[in-house]
């Protein structure tokens, strides 16, 4: 066989130095006494070979992750996994509670009275006195609002008997501007919803199914929620109420997804 010439077995030695000098020998005899080791070990020992970086080497293939180092305790993973169940059952029980809140009376205001420019009493008007409600709300059986009692309708009768002036001094400021009384509405609804008093008082409807028993409330309170639910309930069954609706052979027949819908219950009957 031909030799090789010496000048190409020169550029073969070369080849094999670092091109460097200055740089340190490359690390194949570590990779060479890891080979070396790892062909003694039998073929049955996934055991891992401790390298020169003081890591651990594991038998490729093997799947062995038991020299991972543990982040989290055993304990920690419990603690977590409880603080985990408990923030759920947290959100859900808060969640309850403001569904439960949103439909209590006392976020519809039921029971509170509001604060009027006189010391007004409905149980020594409408109850000791047997006033007729329409004396004070006037428009009742022929608008959508009750109407209030203005100044001279208050004054009319107090500047005859028990005058105090202290108390009554809102009213007289009211007629002396010419400017109506400013009552605080314990039943204003949304602006969205149309409610007309003279149709519930034609039909039947008394006072007191959505006022309560004002003849008895030396401080007018809310006595129902009025909410959509509320009111719609009385809508569905009116007979239920107490309320006996004549029959209306005008009213146009309107159905939904082939159901017939109640004149009292399409949307627009009660919202603008």
């Amino acid at each position: 066989m031909a030799e090789a010439p010496p000048r190409a077995m020169a550029h073969s030695a070369a080849s094999c130095e670092p091109r460097n000098p200055g740089a340190a020998p490359a690390r194949l005899d570590h990779v060479a006494v890891t080979i070396a080791g790892a062909r003694d070990l039998p073929a049955s020992d996934p055991a891992p070979l401790a390298n020169p970086g003081g890591r651990r080497a594991f038998a490729a293939g093997t799947g062995d992750t038991e020299g991972m180092p543990q982040l989290f305790s055993p304990r920690a993973d419990r603690r977590l996994r409880l603080a985990m169940g408990l923030g759920a059952a947290a959100l859900v029980v808060l969640a309850l509670a403001a569904w439960a809140l949103a439909r209590s009376d006392r976020a519809w205001g039921v029971g509170v009275a509001a604060p009027q420019p006189i010391p007004f009493s409905h149980a020594i008007h409408a109850g000791s006195l047997g006033l007729d409600c329409r004396y004070c709300h006037a428009t009742v059986e022929r608008a959508a609002s009750a109407g209030m009692p203005t100044a001279e309708t208050c004054l009319g009768c107090h500047r005859q008997v028990w005058s105090v002036s202290a108390q009554f001094a809102p009213l007289e400021s009211a007629l002396a501007l010419g400017s109506a009384v400013p009552w605080s509405s314990v039943h204003r609804l949304p602006e969205h919803v149309r409610f007309h008093h003279g149709a519930h008082v034609a039909a039947g409807v008394q006072c007191s199914t959505c006022h309560g028993p004002v003849e008895a409330m030396p401080r007018t309170v809310k006595a129902e929620t009025l909410s959509m639910g509320w009111c719609l309930d009385c809508h569905r069954a009116p007979e239920a109420a107490g309320i006996a609706l004549p029959a209306s052979p005008t009213a146009a027949r309107h159905e939904h997804y082939g159901v017939e819908v109640s004149p009292l219950t399409r949307c627009s009957t009660c919202h603008r």
